[in-house]
């Protein structure tokens, strides 16, 4: 998820196990959104409603974790996180510029901040939930930030909001831009294969775990 400030969907969340068979159930979670950055093919407001419309369509409900300072800082952006919750889907708090609890140039206090500000816009929305994202689902390199955070959580009535199984989605998501950028009407039937059966793999390298 190092590069995440450029993906929206992340399809893979939050996988609920049951001895060593997978459950009926998957939760479906995106991060880092709304972007008000613009892909080839759509708008951002396009793809936002894209994403709903399709939820919808499936009878999926889910949830977006926003990192604000993507978008929903902005009156643009905001009104896609809210239709989000409109839509009846979860929101919850990703901080609002997306830093790395793991690097030494972010201290603990700046990370809280960032949740902090982040809550401050995500909690006017509808489907607001108190449930936090790590960026890169990292959780501090250090048992000063680990131990800081969780207590820090606690007292704000945050939970956790962990992954059961990861993607690296935002590598298709380069690549899609790239295909796209050099020819609009591209064939994305190759690329769709790969992503489909990359998350397959995936799921099944977190379940032998």
């Amino acid at each position: 998820m190092g590069k995440s400030l450029i993906r929206l969907a992340v399809v893979a969340a939050m996988l609920a196990l049951a001895g060593t068979a997978l459950a009926q159930s998957v939760a479906f979670t995106f991060d880092d959104g709304p972007q008000l950055s613009e892909t080839p093919r759509m708008t951002a407001q396009r793809r936002n409603q894209a994403i709903l419309d399709t939820l919808a369509r499936r009878e999926v409900q889910a949830a977006l974790f926003v990192t604000a300072g993507y978008g929903a800082n902005r009156a643009e952006g905001y009104a896609m996180a809210k239709a989000w919750g409109q839509a009846g889907h979860a929101i919850g708090n990703h901080t609002m510029t997306h830093p790395d609890l793991d690097s030494a140039k972010v201290s603990l206090a700046q990370y809280q901040r960032e949740i902090l500000d982040c809550d401050a816009i995500v909690r006017t929305l509808p489907g607001y939930q108190k449930w936090f994202r790590y960026t890169c689902l990292r959780e501090g390199n250090m048992p000063e930030k680990r131990d800081g955070m969780r207590a820090f959580l606690q007292q704000l009535g945050y939970r956790n909001a962990y992954v059961s199984f990861d993607t690296s989605d935002w590598r298709f998501d380069d690549k899609l831009r790239e295909v796209l950028s050099k020819n609009p009407q591209a064939d994305l039937a190759p690329l769709r294969q790969l992503y489909l059966a990359h998350v397959k793999q995936r799921a099944l390298a977190y379940r032998a775990l």
